[in-house]
């Protein structure tokens, strides 16, 4: 199908869908404007088809894309332009304007195809988010489930730690009784009786270094003495002796 007016192949290399659909070339000249024709180069054989009420086919269906019968250099077309073959629609009228614009139902084709490849690449990139995801689930369970395994052990050893501290704040408690115990002593063995004993530990052993370093340097303190002479008196005074 040459174009009377420039030369163009609509059936060419260069030939698109949409100059198919609009029989218009890329030059301007529509088939069927202005005096524009079409020039049937190699045609071998043609055949006539009648619009009438009820079809000449028997059995008319609709068929899937493989029982499509488009022909080679039609699904050619459709592949160069992205869109599927099923896309192709014949359009007849009885007016000189067709009633179906052409120009835009290509373009609606090509935006649902553009919003389909973006739809796909969207489910690409969930599919992608939700293996990273169920990725990450396994590795937690993974680990709950080795944590799970080493409760026991984490329990056994912290029960064991909670005797071991309940048995060594007993001696502490012990220990901090037996220096108050001996810090009492020797502040009485020192003279010191009415003395206290600290409420700090620390003030416990220091009071009981303190008052050992005393003891050894003076044998014993003065207050001791005076202690034992006033224990002594009494005794002393309530001695009789029979004539």
């Amino acid at each position: 199908m040459i174009c009377s007016a420039d030369g163009f192949d609509f059936f060419g290399p260069d030939a698109s869908l949409e100059n198919i659909f609009t029989g218009t070339t890329p030059d301007g000249h529509t088939v069927g404007e202005n005096g524009v024709y079409c020039k049937m180069v190699g045609l071998e054989a043609f055949f006539e088809m009648s619009l009438v009420g009820q079809g000449g086919a028997q059995n008319a269906r609709i068929v899937n894309n493989d029982q499509s019968a488009f022909s080679p250099h039609i699904k050619a077309l459709a592949a160069s332009t992205s869109l599927d073959r099923l896309a192709l629609t014949a359009t007849a009228t009885i007016r000189e304007k067709p009633t179906m614009d052409v120009k835009e139902l290509l373009a609606e084709l090509r935006t649902a195809e553009k919003d389909g490849m973006k739809a796909q690449l969207e489910n690409e990139q969930l599919k992608a988010t939700n293996l990273a995801l169920t990725t990450e689930r396994d590795t937690l369970k993974t680990e709950l489930a080795a944590a799970n395994q080493s409760a026991p052990a984490i329990k056994t050893e912290l029960d064991a730690l909670k005797v071991t501290h309940t048995e060594t704040e007993a001696k502490l408690t012990a220990a901090d009784a037996a220096l108050r115990e001996i810090c009492k002593k020797t502040l009485t063995a020192a003279g010191k009786v009415d003395a206290t004993v600290p409420e700090k530990l620390e003030d416990v052993i220091t009071t009981i270094t303190e008052t050992k370093i005393t003891l050894v340097a003076g044998g014993k303190s003065q207050g001791a003495e005076g202690d034992l002479a006033a224990s002594a008196a009494p005794a002393v005074a309530s001695f009789r002796t029979r004539r």
